[in-house]
């Protein structure tokens, strides 16, 4: 049996207290955050090709078929070419050969300079003086006895007799020699290659030859000349007086113009300058 608190805790949510958790029909659903979905990869840029041709080019020998009202003049864009620096090999690698001669130090040793020998001297009979008594006259016999006389004399005697003695004489030792300490030797020092930044043109797009639509004579009127050298005036690019004429100033007016903007400085009022400049073609 339950009794107590422990009672209203099992038969139902209206018998709980105030201190128990609510009933779960009671509790608020859990919010689940919804995955995102993966973001899309930014879609490549194309850029543009340098080399593509104006709109309305043609490219063949022949112009095309013109309609009426319709120019077609034949546009050669030069090639262009771009700097760029390019590592060039100047000197290929190498090694150098450094030789390191033999050391050597004088030393003394002992060698033979001459043989022992053995060398036989003559050591001479050694005498002394001695004095001796001789008979210098003998005794004789008279009536009247005379008694001898003696005299001291000095006589050699020998002492020690002659011999041969026999010595050796020692080798003679000595002299000063080259003693090799180290050997000869050589080593091979690396030599990095050397390599120069150098400028180098190099083509970014070859010649192209095409047929582009330009204004017509008789759409070149004076009228229209006038309004294309006040654009080209605003523009900064023409100083020349507004007299509606093809003139060199003019031609070399549409020439810096199509430069700066990138387009081919053929000179001609193809519809690309004309749109460059804000000039309807007709």
């Amino acid at each position: 049996m339950t009794t107590g608190k422990d009672l209203y805790r099992t038969i139902g949510c209206p018998g709980r207290q105030l201190l128990d958790p609510p009933c779960p029909e009671e509790r608020p659903a859990p919010v689940v955050d919804k995955p995102k979905p993966p973001a899309e990869p930014p879609k490549p840029v194309a850029k543009p090709d340098p080399c593509a041709l104006p709109p309305g080019a043609v490219v063949g020998d022949l112009p095309p078929n013109a309609k009426p009202g319709q120019c077609f003049a034949r546009v050669t864009r030069p090639a262009s070419f771009r700097t760029e620096t390019v590592r060039k090999l100047v000197k290929e690698a190498s090694k150098k050969i450094e030789n390191f001669p033999a050391l050597y130090e004088t030393v003394k040793e002992c060698v033979l300079v001459k043989p022992a020998t053995t060398r036989i001297e003559d050591v001479p009979a050694e005498y002394e003086t001695l004095k001796k008594r001789v008979l210098k006259k003998p005794a004789t016999t008279r009536v009247v006895e005379i008694p001898a006389e003696y005299a001291e004399v000095e006589v050699k005697k020998m002492v020690k007799p002659a011999t041969t003695v026999t010595k050796t004489v020692p080798v003679d030792y000595e002299r000063e020699v080259m003693v090799m300490v180290e050997p000869a030797k050589e080593r091979r020092v690396p030599i990095p290659a050397e390599y120069a930044d150098v400028p180098q043109e190099v083509m970014v797009c070859p010649v192209a030859v095409y047929w582009a639509e330009v204004l017509c004579d008789v759409n070149a009127t004076p009228q229209k000349i006038g309004e294309i050298q006040q654009a080209l005036a605003k523009a900064g690019y023409y100083k020349g007086p507004i007299n509606g004429k093809t003139d060199a100033a003019t031609t070399a007016a549409v020439s810096a113009l199509q430069k700066a903007e990138g387009l081919v400085p053929s000179g001609f009022l193809d519809l690309e300058t004309l749109k460059a400049l804000g000039v309807a073609a007709k």
